[in-house]
């Protein structure tokens, strides 16, 4: 995606017309997540993948940030200071989720990410966000065992179904 990266902002506490305090996230960064989201299914769709998604199991995130180079650039010269890394990546990950019933995204819940890696850098390409989505590992949903009392543990107890 052609955009530049963009850390994630905490949301901010409202009141309700009832008096109830709730919390709402950032208008830009919503914006800035539905693009995300918008860039991923447009390529999910030219390579015929978005069928696949949501995954349902285990997923691998690589985020890489890349900045437009400043005038007082050299080379070894890395991005460091604002924005963080971690809220770069947080950003993504939220983009990818699904947004509400029917939507397309990587994965359901972004606590399926058992394992992410981000970084920013400076590249003479301009603004970039470039992510990389693995997933671990696929598992079958777990079966409904009916009949079965508690404690009684057999050999395939797991849940799973037989194999």
């Amino acid at each position: 995606l052609y955009k530049k990266p963009k850390s994630w902002k905490r949301a901010m506490p409202k009141l309700s017309s009832s008096g109830k305090p709730f919390m709402v996230k950032n208008q830009d960064d919503r914006m800035h997540q539905n693009e995300i989201l918008r860039a991923f299914t447009r390529k999910a769709t030219e390579l015929g993948l978005l069928e696949i998604f949501p995954w349902a199991g285990p997923v691998i995130v690589q985020v890489y940030n890349y900045f437009a180079r400043p005038a007082a650039w050299w080379p070894g010269k890395e991005k460091d200071g604002r924005p963080d890394c971690d809220n770069l990546a947080k950003q993504v990950l939220d983009a990818l989720q699904p947004r509400g019933a029917g939507g397309w995204g990587a994965y359901h819940d972004d606590a399926q990410v058992i394992d992410q890696t981000s970084s920013k850098r400076y590249d003479g390409r301009g603004d970039i966000i470039s992510v990389q989505l693995l997933l671990f590992e696929k598992i079958p949903k777990p079966i409904k065992q009916r009949g079965r009392k508690r404690g009684d543990h057999t050999e395939n107890s797991g849940g799973f179904g037989p194999y």
